[in-house]
């Protein structure tokens, strides 16, 4: 991505070291339940077809996981950033999927405080999620899709992830984007309120 007219250069954001440690926790509770699904497949040396179909699919969810946190902390080690924003969109570098501004239709923040101050997700909507994912092949495409579905975009980030605070990222995209940016509550939650409303 790259820099054009007046508008601010590339904002490149790194990780903190607690968003690493969760998706690693994250990681490590996947690997003992495929551990524990394949000890079960083969329990007292019969062998069982629910969890051995079960500890495949979880390996290979685990394997993909993985993959992903190890890219993160290799970058974060080499303080590579984790999340890059400019004037041409967003590029979510661990996940190696970008997203240009003219297919972002909003910045969603997903809250679970009811006064919308308690910020859970920063999801980057697309405005067609056929092209969102057009690009994209193997981890990345999987990636893109999986959140597409789960969260509504094919970049999210956990604001406690970035290293920049929650409220300069959103200054940040004001400066770069015209795109709308936007809460949604937690169903568990009520209405959100407040610096939102001017949006």
């Amino acid at each position: 991505m790259s820099e054009t007219g007046a508008r601010p250069a590339a904002v490149e954001i790194g990780y903190t070291w607690r968003g690493l440690r969760d998706s690693a926790v994250f990681a490590l509770i996947a690997i003992l339940v495929t551990t524990s699904l394949a000890f079960r497949a083969t329990d007292k040396g019969s062998f069982h077809q629910i969890p051995a179909v079960m500890s495949v699919v979880c390996g290979l969810w685990t394997v993909w996981l993985g993959g992903l946190v190890v890219r993160a902390a290799w970058r974060a080690a080499r303080r590579l950033p984790f999340l890059t924003l400019d004037s041409d969109g967003v590029m979510l570098h661990s996940a190696r999927v970008a997203l240009p501004w003219s297919n972002v239709a909003e910045v969603r923040i997903v809250s679970r405080s009811p006064d919308g101050r308690t910020a859970k997700l920063i999801v980057f909507v697309p405005v067609d999620t056929d092209r969102a994912v057009a690009g994209l092949r193997g981890m990345p495409r999987r990636f893109a899709r999986s959140g597409i579905k789960r969260v509504g975009g094919p970049i999210f980030v956990r604001p406690y992830a970035l290293a920049m605070p929650f409220e300069e990222v959103l200054a940040t995209a004001r400066t770069l984007t015209t795109v709308p940016i936007r809460p949604a509550v937690d169903p568990r939650s009520g209405p959100p309120r407040s610096w939102f409303r001017h949006s």
